[in-house]
């Protein structure tokens, strides 16, 4: 890019211009190489590529400048806030974060492990704003904060209330001391003690397995059951209750039912939510709420009606639940791994002729070897004007030209 006039009075961090400004150096953004750059002044740079529109019309986009946010903080002792800017990238539909410090000091200062949150970058002059290479500094989170006491913007309350260190000693004390009692397998009371870290020196098992028989009712250690509290017994009908509860599927407890029919009304599976419909089938979520909501006659060859017309319950098995029947036949969630269970649509692609060219076992072969958004396919499907990627689209093995079809 070319240096021309420069609007010397807008800061780095607003300057939306394509022309660069003095001294400006690009680089790739790490992990989206050849869709974004990144300056030594924090631009950040979209490159100029091809996409398509909602009707699946391939056109170009323009190289911009994206403007990143401005996330700032209050900070409560001296009254101001600091600042740090964000940018959001998206490429290919898959939506990234970035802090812009964090960039351009990786790409213009030196190198480091952007996945480690205990690594944060700091700014030499206290101002978020301006992330000039010069400006950054590497710290970890013990740095940080104590860059914070150094420079007067974070008070200890050690040194402005030496009795709040003993207070708080406490209070930790206090809420780490509640009474566990340990219970045999006939539910009696076996031993009461102050602590977890009581119990924990006084019958020598580890302290994280008996905080897991205290979450997890229904476990015992080395022979012995755990409760918080000092109950006189437990029994196994509430072992059982607590067990079954966890057991039903959060779909199961919060889904609402949806059944799936066959053009002819007949009833051909219950599932306990749509998500779950659009898995097991393959149709997609959205035809399947279209169509119970009636802004389509049908979703993927199928009537969808919102209940349960199978009567099946998914709230009653305690260990195991049966989510949809599928013809007639029980589905299991596991099944869902298995890519042979679930529904595959075969799809025709044609030329702007009619003409067929390839034909794809799902919507999903054919968004990976098309390189084409598999929304624009699925609407391509479902009208006979609308194109996705430059192509018609059709349900099923065609083989003839589709303008010559009656």
């Amino acid at each position: 890019m070319e240096e021309k006039g420069l609007n010397q009075f807008v800061p780095a961090h607003r300057d939306i211009s394509l022309t660069d400004r003095p001294g400006e150096v690009w680089k790739d953004v790490p992990g989206l190489e050849g869709y974004y750059f990144i300056s030594n002044y924090g631009r950040v740079l979209r490159a100029e590529r091809k996409s398509y529109d909602c009707l699946g019309r391939p056109y170009r986009k323009a190289r911009q400048i994206i403007l990143a946010g401005i996330n700032r903080d209050r900070n409560l002792h001296l009254k101001d806030w600091s600042y740090r800017l964000q940018v959001t990238l998206t490429v290919q539909g898959d939506v990234h974060n970035l802090q812009v410090a964090r960039i351009v000091y990786y790409q213009f200062v030196e190198h480091f492990d952007l996945k480690n949150p205990k690594l944060v970058i700091s700014y030499k002059n206290n101002n978020g704003l301006e992330i000039y290479p010069e400006n950054l500094e590497l710290l970890d989170y013990h740095a940080k904060n104590q860059k914070s006491y150094y420079m007067g913007r974070q008070l200890s309350h050690f040194k402005t209330n030496p009795t709040k260190h003993l207070e708080i000693i406490a209070q930790n004390v206090q809420k780490s001391s509640k009474v566990v009692s340990k219970y045999n397998e006939d539910g009696k009371i076996v031993a009461t003690l102050k602590s977890i870290t009581d119990a924990s020196k006084v019958e020598q098992v580890a302290y994280s397995k008996i905080v897991r028989a205290l979450n997890h009712p229904e476990v015992m250690v080395n022979g012995f059951y755990w409760r918080r509290g000092n109950a006189n017994r437990i029994t196994r009908r509430d072992i059982d209750i607590i067990v079954r509860k966890k057991s039903i599927g959060y779909k199961a407890k919060r889904g609402i039912p949806v059944t799936q029919l066959s053009l002819n009304n007949e009833v051909l599976a219950t599932y306990s939510a749509k998500s779950l419909a659009a898995n097991i089938t393959g149709i997609a979520h959205k035809q399947i709420s279209s169509a119970i909501s009636g802004k389509l006659t049908h979703g993927g060859g199928f009537y969808w009606k919102q209940g349960n017309l199978l009567e099946v319950d998914f709230t009653k098995k305690a260990y195991q639940i049966s989510d949809a029947l599928f013809n007639g036949q029980p589905l299991k969630i596991s099944d869902l791994k298995d890519k042979n269970t679930r529904k595959k649509i075969p799809v025709t692609q044609f030329d702007r002729t009619g003409e067929p060219m390839a034909v794809y076992e799902s919507v999903a072969e054919a968004a990976s070897k098309t390189k084409i958004r598999h929304q624009y396919i699925y609407k391509s499907l479902f009208d006979i004007q609308g194109m996705a990627g430059g192509y018609y689209w059709r349900k099923g093995h065609i083989r003839k030209n589709i303008f010559e079809i009656a």
